[in-house]
């Protein structure tokens, strides 16, 4: 790549590609197709962060598939377009220093972009414990909505908490500052408890068709026997679908609503934790 300007130019197609795969619409400023390259990369953009943005992760798997797809399209166009390009004289700005200026600036302007939308719409966690079995397994990368839960567009953290509805999965923060995914059981006002196991809400038997029981062992304490719980205003109470294996509100009381942080979408990948097989049949899964 010459580095002082004047220069006749003639593209390499290999070259123009790896500098696609380095910044969408890079190979195509190196082929002499700027303005291509510039709508290329602004589309590209757009598209990701919009679409994350707006869906919290919600978006059908086939959309971010498409994405897939779009980078793969230009990176055949860049070729493409590099093969054909004629001889061109190199400017200031085609020069290698001046493709580094890019990428370094496309890159701080992809961080910005990722830090806005981890804080106010999606956020990516790996989950490492088998306390949401069968729900969520241990090895599930799960994508969480945090657009009810997080920061407003200026950065504030929002005034009133949100409170999830009963039967979601939600990400919240213990008071120690680690993060658990759990299953809201009940929400403020409800009444709850347990008995041999069964879980009553508000007086009434609770289907929970997503629970398992694995110890058949009969506790006396607060995992499989617990009184009456009135659960205060601006509270939830949550629990593991894993109820025998699974650290809660049974043990550590009812949890504030603001410190919630988000609901699960989906799970967006997943391997086995002990194979490290990749578990293609519950990419895309919304669990329930």
């Amino acid at each position: 790549m010459e580095i002082a300007t004047g220069k006749l130019r003639q593209p390499t197609p290999w070259l123009a590609v790896v500098l696609s795969v380095l910044l969408i619409g890079l190979g195509h400023y190196y082929a002499n197709r700027k303005a291509r390259g510039v709508i290329l990369w602004a589309v590209y953009i757009m598209g990701i962060y919009l679409l994350l943005g707006i869906t919290g992760g919600k978006a059908p798997t086939g959309l971010f598939l498409l994405g897939w797809l779009y980078g793969l399209a230009v990176f055949l166009d860049a070729f493409r377009a590099a093969r054909s390009s004629a001889p061109y004289r190199v400017s200031r700005w085609q020069t290698g220093p001046a493709y580094g200026l890019v990428v370094l600036l496309a890159f701080a302007l992809h961080l910005c972009c990722f830090l806005w939308i981890r804080a106010t719409s999606v956020q990516a966690f790996r989950i490492p414990t088998a306390s949401m079995e069968p729900t969520i397994l241990p090895g599930d990368s799960i994508l969480v909505d945090k657009r009810a839960y997080g920061r407003g567009l200026l950065g504030k953290k929002r005034m009133t908490p949100h409170l999830p509805e009963r039967g979601s999965l939600i990400v919240y923060e213990a008071p120690a500052g680690d993060l658990y995914l759990k299953r809201c059981v009940a929400v403020a006002g409800d009444t709850i408890e347990i008995h041999d196991k069964q879980v009553f809400l508000n007086g009434a038997v609770l289907s929970e068709p997503y629970v398992q029981h694995l110890d058949e062992s009969r506790h006396p304490g607060r995992r499989d026997e617990m009184e009456s719980v009135i659960v205060p205003e601006g509270h939830i109470f949550e629990m593991g679908d894993n109820r025998d294996f699974s650290f809660d509100a049974r043990f550590s009381g009812p949890t504030p609503a603001k410190n919630v942080i988000g609901t699960v979408s989906k799970v967006y990948f997943s391997t086995d934790s002990e194979t490290h097989r990749v578990r293609w049949e519950r990419i895309g899964l919304v669990p329930s």
